[in-house]
């Protein structure tokens, strides 16, 4: 039977998934906020403060499908995945012949939102598989939220796992099911997203006892734009992104850190030292890149699927710094953190800042203002500058 009004979309869909909807939605908005403007290939027709509104409707299809197959307590048989995979489907051929009660903007946010977040980053995703930037940004950013509640909640046939777990899982599909750079932004972040997570735990409930989607969108276009967090800076005190180079694990101030992206392309430069890689362009951004691992005397290891580049800004520099996996974000207290000794260390204590203790693991945390002498930063300033030049010619 047909479904003609939007009244009568949303009472289709199990109360349990309009929550995830709507969670997701928060968890969507809350990530718009963090997105740079000027990276992740967004366009001026973005519209980011409406982000979280357009994704409380990606799962809109679902009213297509059976609610006994979205609630049942066992695991589904092939034909129900079926069913399930069309949910986009169901929601392209449902919006397509709906004129939704608002503006061109967000009706398009919805749109790409429903139809294109179970695409994946490498192209394995559905309905369409698409691939990489071809997949809309408020669906990439859509599909990483989506996970990322789906796995916090319990199902009928999996447990709920910790926001640890999660971001875990986040990072090691980072580059194969999700964008890298959404991915390691919703980890970078990730004390930010955990707070808005247990802070809203009940809002949407307590909220939305009405699922009519005009007053939803209505109302919730409204919640979204009064509610700003403010506590990025708060959160960010403290935490330390933690890299293995060869067996040791680093910790870098989350503060230093823009982005964290795969390995790609170095364009080496002659008369170098050994550690200094070259240069990447990233997005007009030339950016030197330097490998810890020769840096601090480690063998250089062959890249993997999970050696990554971690670039730093400093006061005086950005510099991209192959490590060979990124692991996740922690806090580290202050009172965890003991000075490196002066005697043993010699030169290298330069480059550390103290050493952390995370739950039994020793962490060198890295002082990033140190890691290049001021003859080493002219170095790769001037790479940076050299090799505009060469581009320009």
């Amino acid at each position: 039977m047909p479904i003609d009004t939007a009244q009568r979309v949303l009472e289709q869909i199990p109360k349990a998934e309009l929550l995830h909807m709507q969670r997701v939605g928060k968890l969507v908005h809350t990530m718009a906020k963090l997105i740079p403007r000027s990276r992740y290939h967004a366009q001026p027709t973005d519209h980011f403060d409406v982000y979280g509104v357009a994704a409380h409707y990606h799962d809109i299809g679902k009213a297509f499908v059976p609610a006994s197959i979205l609630t049942k307590a066992s695991r589904l048989t092939g034909e129900e995945y079926k069913l399930v995979f069309m949910h986009p489907v169901y929601a392209q051929r449902y919006l397509d012949e709906t004129d939704l009660p608002v503006d061109d903007h967000l009706k398009a946010l919805i749109y790409d939102s429903a139809v294109y977040h179970h695409e994946r980053w490498d192209g394995k995703g559905y309905p369409y598989g698409l691939a990489r930037h071809e997949i809309p940004l408020i669906a990439r950013v859509t599909a990483v939220c989506d996970a990322y509640d789906a796995m916090t909640h319990e199902r009928p046939y999996s447990k709920a796992r910790s926001h640890h777990q999660a971001c875990l899982e986040i990072g090691k599909n980072a580059g194969f099911q999700f964008d890298p750079e959404i991915a390691y932004l919703f980890i970078k972040h990730e004390a930010l997203i955990n707070h808005s997570r247990e802070s809203h735990r009940n809002d949407f409930a307590e909220r939305y006892n009405d699922f009519s989607l005009i007053k939803h969108l209505m109302k919730g276009e409204a919640l979204m734009r009064q509610e700003q967090v403010v506590l990025e800076k708060d959160t960010q005190q403290g935490r330390y992104l933690l890299c293995r180079i060869g067996d040791e694990l680093y910790g870098i101030d989350i503060r230093y850190v823009t982005e964290i992206i795969g390995m790609q392309r170095v364009s080496k430069l002659p008369e170098q030292p050994e550690y200094i890689m070259g240069v990447i362009n990233l997005r007009g951004r030339i950016i030197p890149v330097a490998d810890m691992r020769i840096r601090f005397q480690k063998q250089a290891a062959e890249c993997t699927s999970r050696t990554c580049i971690v670039v730093v800004d400093t006061e005086v520099l950005s510099t991209g710094l192959i490590v060979d996996e990124v692991v996740e974000v922690r806090l580290i207290k202050e009172e965890d953190i003991a000075p490196p000794p002066s005697l043993e260390w010699g030169a290298a204590k330069r480059y550390v800042d103290g050493i952390g203790n995370k739950d039994g693991q020793v962490v060198l945390l890295l002082n990033c203002e140190t890691l290049f002498t001021d003859e080493e930063a002219r170095t790769l300033e001037s790479m940076k500058k050299g090799d505009m030049e060469n581009e320009m010619v």
